[in-house]
């Protein structure tokens, strides 16, 4: 029943929440690459993705978070307060900022013989 519901919601928004969430899910993966290559030389600092760090596991697992804000995004863009209305994108778009920013973090860091990772 959730399901079908989120479904025929997810159906009727906008292509802007569609283009949002390949988006984010993007910069998920993104994030997820490079913070694989960076644990090889590197502590994973967040303990939920701690377990998942070094083996494949972290792909499926860092797309938990935006599954949950298109959601959220779903949540918001047909909510029957208007000033929550406006505010659909905003999940979407902070996750994608934020992993886009922890990808390029990543990709910043040193490896052992001092050139930043590729």
């Amino acid at each position: 029943m959730a399901l079908a519901l989120f479904l025929s919601a997810a159906v009727s928004l906008p292509l802007i929440w569609i283009l949002l969430g390949i988006a984010q899910h993007g910069a998920a993966f993104f994030d997820a690459r490079t913070t694989r290559h960076a644990v090889a030389h590197y502590r994973e600092l967040d303990p939920l993705l701690r377990p998942f760090a070094h083996s494949a596991a972290i792909y499926p697992a860092m797309q938990i978070a935006p599954a949950g804000l298109d959601w959220l995004a779903t949540r918001l863009a047909t909510s029957r307060h208007h000033w929550l209305r406006r505010l659909w994108w905003v999940p979407q778009a902070v996750a994608t900022a934020g992993f886009l920013w922890s990808g390029m973090h990543n990709l910043g860091l040193p490896t052992p013989s001092g050139t930043p990772a590729p």
